[in-house]
């Protein structure tokens, strides 16, 4: 069984969240600061997933600025087929490369092409952004309409039996 990482260019642009808010990336210095414009990291996590916290591990002590996605709902593992093609957890992007599966060499490898420091330089207070669903967010349940108001039916003109004068 072959247990690399799965290695794919990301095709879609959907991944939009990828880019850095320029609130966030403000507050790192210059070097990661550049290489996060240039090559954003993202995570994808599930909740039932080993591999995930010490994915996670790996970002935070090497100091790299990533955003983190959730893979809990139908909805978050049909996003994530889509757009990366991949079925198992973790996920690694790095600007438009993907990296499935945890392999440490490898993912240190790609942050090292991206110009990601080897050590922490992250300021002390720095804080990584909460983790969001990858999917789409689910949206209400749609209202149960009103019954339309009832107009009074229109009167009849050419009614004989009626009489021509109206108050």
């Amino acid at each position: 069984m072959n247990h690399r990482p799965l290695l794919r260019p990301l095709a879609s642009l959907a991944l939009a969240t990828l880019c850095l808010g320029s609130a966030w990336a403000q507050t790192l210095p210059y070097e990661l600061r550049e290489a996060s414009n240039r090559y954003p990291v993202q995570l994808i996590t599930g909740k039932d997933c080993r591999a995930c916290e010490p994915a996670r591990q790996l970002l935070v002590q090497r100091g790299v600025p990533f955003t983190e996605k959730k893979v809990d709902t139908a909805g978050d593992i049909a996003a994530l087929r889509h757009l990366t093609g991949a079925t198992s957890l973790p996920v690694l992007i790095v600007g438009r490369q993907q990296v499935v599966g945890l392999v440490s060499q490898e993912w240190n490898s790609y942050l090292d092409a991206a110009g990601y420091p080897k050590d922490n330089r992250l300021p002390k207070n720095w804080a990584r952004p909460a983790p969001e669903p990858l999917g789409p967010a689910v949206p209400p349940a749609p209202a149960v309409p009103s019954p339309a108001p009832t107009s009074p039916a229109p009167e009849p003109t050419d009614d004989p039996s009626r009489p021509k004068i109206r108050f």
